[in-house]
């Protein structure tokens, strides 16, 4: 993963090819971002999640699958379509599109959840991706992992 100051591509946009090194990691208004490749259709605000151990070497999220979840990623900036690139939130104020499952309460952690799109409760102290600061709202303050 490397650190970089300058970029080519905005946060929001996306592209059929690679513009930015992928796992390339952006500092923005308190928030961090990092640079993958959408390996299925992803909607703005919605949970993304590396399928295997590879995808996270590789930089490689998806956001539809519920199967051979392993870790969470972060949240999808932009819309993208199957074999896109762009950026993801990993850390800061985020604002989700999907509702939380599990019943969560302000102050809760957050952790994946079995519906591809949202993000859930954490009941155990393990894969703990951010704190949940206003269910309503969907907002969380993320800390997925670089």
């Amino acid at each position: 993963m490397s650190t970089r100051t300058i970029f080519k591509t905005a946060l929001t946009e996306v592209s059929s090819s690679r513009k930015d090194p992928l796992g390339a990691i952006r500092y923005e208004s308190g928030k961090v971002y990092k640079y993958v490749k959408y390996v299925t259709v992803a909607v703005a605000g919605n949970a993304c999640k590396y399928l295997a151990d590879a995808g996270y070497v590789a930089s490689e999220v998806s956001a539809t699958s519920t199967s051979q979840i392993i870790l969470g990623a972060g949240i999808c900036v932009a819309t993208a379509a199957l074999d896109q690139f762009g950026w993801i939130q990993i850390r800061g104020r985020a604002v989700l599109s999907a509702a939380a499952t599990g019943s969560p309460t302000a102050n809760d952690g957050v952790a994946l959840s079995g519906t591809a799109a949202a993000l859930a409760k954490a009941v155990t102290l393990v894969a703990r991706y951010g704190i949940w600061v206003d269910v309503t709202g969907k907002v969380i303050a993320a800390n997925f992992p670089e």
